[in-house]
C-alpha cells in the first residue's frame, strides 16, 4: 500500500511498520494523536499566515469598518440610524461644534459581524 510521504515520514519516526499488507487498526490507532498534532500546527502556522497576509484594519474609523463589513457609507450610517450599530456598543459620538465626530469600537464591530454572520 501506498502512503503520502508525510505519512511514511510519521510512520518512521514512530517506528510503526507499514508493510505491504497495509496498516493494522492498533496502528492506525497510534497514528490519530500524531495526525492530531501535526493538523494542530498546521492550523497555527496557517492563522500566523493569514495575519501577516491580511491588511490590518483600523476599525475605529469609517473606511475600516466599511471594509470589514463588506458595505457602503451610506449603510453605515442607516444602520446606525435604525439602531443596528448603537450608541455606546458599536460606536462613540462626540460632538465638537456643530459636527459630530464618530468613532467605532472595534470589539463592538467585531461582535456585530460575529452575530450576523
Amino acid at each position: 500500500m501506498s502512503y503520502s510521504p508525510d505519512i511514511m515520514k510519521l510512520l518512521e519516526e514512530n517506528n510503526i511498520d507499514s508493510s505491504s499488507t497495509g496498516l493494522g487498526a492498533l496502528e492506525y490507532l497510534r497514528l490519530l494523536p500524531l495526525l492530531f498534532e501535526q493538523n494542530k500546527e498546521l492550523f497555527q502556522r496557517i492563522k500566523h499566515l493569514e495575519q501577516e497576509l491580511i491588511p490590518k484594519l483600523d476599525l475605529t474609523k469609517r473606511a475600516g469598518v466599511k471594509k470589514f463589513l463588506n458595505c457602503s457609507d451610506g449603510k453605515i450610517s442607516s444602520m446606525m440610524n435604525d439602531g443596528r450599530l448603537k450608541e455606546g456598543v458599536h460606536f462613540i459620538k462626540e460632538l465638537k461644534g456643530r459636527k459630530a465626530k464618530i468613532t467605532f469600537i472595534e470589539s463592538g464591530i467585531r461582535g456585530y459581524k460575529e452575530e450576523n454572520s
